[in-house]
């Protein structure tokens, strides 16, 4: 039986296969790293777009604003009367009105906050009047501070915390919504698709 030969790779298969290998690697690197940056860019976009499309509506609609803005506010302990507001006699108005405008951006749910973290508004009409819950209080507190939070919620959510100001750039209030984003969600799957096919 003759002895086996051992085999050995040729320096131009060897350098087609690190380069082959680094392309490869590279490709990886970089497609990973624009998927990262193409979702953070949709996310913040987002955001942005959302934060301006809720303030620009309230300083348009005087309504909207006064669901905020009191001086003569209740504390946590009186009772609280959506007759205070003309919440009773306004809700079907102020619904239609928030359903008109924040049904073009996708909105899911939205509760209204005065400062004190009452409910003075939410596609919810039982909850209307109740109190912020208290393990939502530190998000609270930091978009009454002028911060606006955002959070994935499931597989296509954008949840925020919204601070709305007066014309004196004073929080008045905070809206807590959930945006859908599964439209941009599929614009960013496309882009990927085509990366990835390029690569």
């Amino acid at each position: 039986m003759e002895p086996r030969v051992k085999q050995e790779i040729s320096p131009y298969r060897r350098f087609t296969l690190i380069l082959g290998g680094s392309v490869l690697a590279i490709g990886i690197v970089l497609g990973t790293a624009i998927i990262l940056f193409i979702n953070s860019f949709v996310v913040k976009d987002t955001i942005h777009f959302t934060k301006l499309a809720v303030q620009s509506h309230f300083n348009a609609f005087s309504l909207l604003k006064d669901i905020f803005a009191d001086e003569k506010s209740t504390d946590e302990g009186t009772e609280y009367k959506m007759a205070d507001h003309g919440m009773m006699a306004n809700y079907k108005g102020v619904d239609g009105l928030v359903h008109l405008h924040f049904d073009l951006y996708h909105f899911v749910s939205t509760r209204f906050y005065r400062t004190n973290g009452m409910v003075t508004y939410s596609y919810a009409v039982k909850e209307v009047g109740s109190m912020l819950p208290a393990g939502e209080q530190t998000a609270f507190n930091k978009a009454l501070n002028g911060e606006t939070l955002q959070s994935r919620q499931g597989a296509h959510g954008l949840h925020m915390w919204v601070p709305i100001e007066n014309s004196a750039n004073k929080v008045i209030g905070i809206v807590e919504l959930t945006r859908d984003i599964r439209e941009q969600d599929a614009s960013s799957r496309n882009v990927i698709q085509w990366i990835s096919i390029v690569i």
